[in-house]
Parts: structure tokens; C-alpha cells; sequence
């Protein structure tokens, strides 16, 4: 899988709202951090796309969690 070209192209823009979404915060992600190695991967210094992968999927989940649709008897 084309990981690492897909999140510098037709992914980018859906990866970096993943990357910056409160749900990282809460979970002890420093948003900032998870941005500085997106930029990292995007000016292609280092390939960061599995952590990168780890996080979006982390902000993904967090965010499915903390919506109460999938949790109606709470």
C-alpha cells in the first residue's frame, strides 16, 4: 500500500484535520508534535507514514468513541 504517497497526496488535507483534532489532545497526543512530523513527511526528510498511519487511526477511533450515536444506552 502506497502509504507515504497517499498522505503527501490525494490524503493530505483529510490527514493533517486528523493529525490536529482535540481527540489527540485528550489523549496525551500534543497536536503540534503530530503536525511538526506530518510537515516532516510532507517535505519527504523522513518517511513517517506508519506513525503518522498510528495517529490518524488513534484520532479516528477517539473520535467514533466520543460520539454518543454508538453509545445509546449512555
Amino acid at each position: 500500500m502506497p502509504l507515504a504517497g497517499w498522505l503527501r497526496g490525494p490524503l493530505q488535507e483529510w490527514a493533517r484535520g486528523r493529525l490536529s483534532s482535540r481527540f489527540l489532545l485528550a489523549a496525551c497526543v500534543e497536536p503540534r508534535a503530530a503536525l511538526a512530523l506530518f510537515e516532516e513527511h510532507q517535505s519527504r526528510r523522513a518517511d513517517h507514514s506508519r506513525a503518522l498511519w498510528t495517529l490518524i487511526t488513534l484520532s479516528e477511533w477517539l473520535g467514533w468513541v466520543a460520539d454518543s450515536r454508538h453509545f445509546p444506552n449512555v
